[in-house]
């Protein structure tokens, strides 16, 4: 099952999570907001496109790959958490639905969630 864009924070809102905003990759609307863990020296980056309601996220110890989430049929994502530290993204393809939640400070953390429907 394909979904039509997704519902997706404002760059702004993006900017109080992650502490910048996101910047343009292609002119088709591919965005990337990036923060690096200064006590780690770890990266989280997350790559969204709202037309094709996709998004990929990865967590870089290094020049080493983490964690690498990839997810079509995205159908929102928004902020969340007391602390605004959360960034919960909800999926819905293939017979299955889902969220990924990335928490951003004070440390970084991913939870996949996926049920069949």
């Amino acid at each position: 099952m394909r979904s039509s864009a997704f519902k997706v924070p404002s760059d702004g809102e993006m900017a109080q999570v992650f502490g910048s905003a996101p910047v343009l990759l292609d002119p088709d609307g591919l965005k990337l907001v990036s923060i690096d863990d200064a006590v780690t020296g770890d990266r989280m980056e997350l790559t969204y496109e709202a037309v094709t309601a996709s998004v990929r996220c990865r967590w870089l110890q290094g020049n080493t790959s983490f964690i690498d989430i990839y997810r079509e049929g995205v159908t929102e994502m928004r902020i969340a958490g007391e602390r605004h530290d959360l960034l919960e993204i909800m999926f819905l393809f293939d017979g299955a639905t889902g969220k990924l939640t990335l928490r951003v400070a004070p440390f970084f953390a991913v939870d996949d969630e996926i049920v069949s429907v």
